[in-house]
Formats: C-alpha cells, structure tokens, sequence
C-alpha cells in the first residue's frame, strides 16, 4: 500500500485517513490472500483443460491407426475430426476463461465493498462520500455498460457511494462489528 504524491496534495486529511482504513480494510479482511486462492483455484480448474488435450492426441492417433489399417491413402477423416475436436477445446477453454475472468472480477468488487464498510465501521465513512463524491465529480471513470462492469475489478464510484451510504444509514445495532 502506498499513498501517492497526488493523494497528499489533492485529498483532505480526513479522506487521506478514510484511504487507509480502506486499506486497512483489505488487510483485516485478508483480501490478498483470499485473491491469491480464487486466483489459484482458477488456475487449478484451467489445468484440468490439459486431459483434454492428451486425450484428443491419443484419438487422433487411434483413428489414424485404423483410416491407415483400412486402407485410406490420406488421414482426411482423422485431420477432419483431430481439428473439429481441438476447435471445440479451444472454443470452452475461451468460454471457460471469459466466465472465471468475470467471476474473479465479481469476488474482486466484492472485496472492495468490503473495505469500504471497514472504514465506514472505522468511523471515516463520511470522509470516504466525500472521496467518492469528489471521484464522481471529476468524471475520472467513464461507464461502458454491464460488460465493462463485469470486467472492472472495482465497482462503479456510484454503487460504492450507494452501498456507503446504505452503510452508514443503518441502526448502530444492525452493524456487526
């Protein structure tokens, strides 16, 4: 974690302190190791691909033992079907990493609701609106859409502010601390 320059010299003490606790909040919540295991589990799954593949070459081999033992001259059937199934490996291999590139992107988002809610918890919940009141009013992130959403690894600033203020207005005693 680090404060920028920009930071210190555009943000008041008060949302300088609400950014930390943010942070904080990513730490406290072990956000960094809960990435690192989703991102690990990812790639567990992706290496489950790999059978696939090692079976496709073995078949291919079978059916160009038996094309060739029957007497075909060229391996077109077995061209045919060794291209048709790799074709359809790749095609779920690419569904496959779109889906877990967006449910990676949705834990991700997640996390920093999360975050949010400790410094809000912390006491600087009005110091991070301010923050994001300030994001808002730059304009600084431009919204492309569902898609765009579901491939940011934050939320939008207007569902944070939402989400915050939603927080903050909550009985004390609806707040698990």
């Amino acid at each position: 974690m680090g404060i920028t320059s920009a930071a210190m010299n555009h943000l008041t003490e008060g949302q300088l302190k609400a950014v930390v606790a943010h942070e904080y909040g990513h730490l406290a919540n072990k956000d960094t190791l809960h990435f690192t295991l989703f991102n690990a589990g990812f790639a567990a799954l992706t290496a489950a691909l790999l059978p696939l593949y090692i079976i496709g070459f073995f078949l291919s081999l079978i059916f160009a033992f038996f094309e060739g033992f029957l007497g075909g001259s060229n391996a077109t059937v077995t061209t045919g079907l060794f291209k048709l199934f790799f074709k359809m490996v790749n095609l779920a291999q690419v569904q496959y990493f779109r889906i877990g590139f967006y449910f990676v992107n949705f834990g991700s988002r997640d996390f920093e609701y999360r975050a949010d809610e400790v410094a809000a918890k912390a006491g600087y919940g009005q110091e991070l609106l301010s923050f994001f009141y300030n994001l808002e009013r730059e304009n600084i992130e431009s919204r492309k859409g569902f898609l765009a959403l579901l491939a940011s690894t934050h939320p939008y600033t207007a569902y944070r502010i939402e989400n915050i203020e939603s927080f903050i207005s909550r009985e004390p005693a609806q707040i698990d601390i």
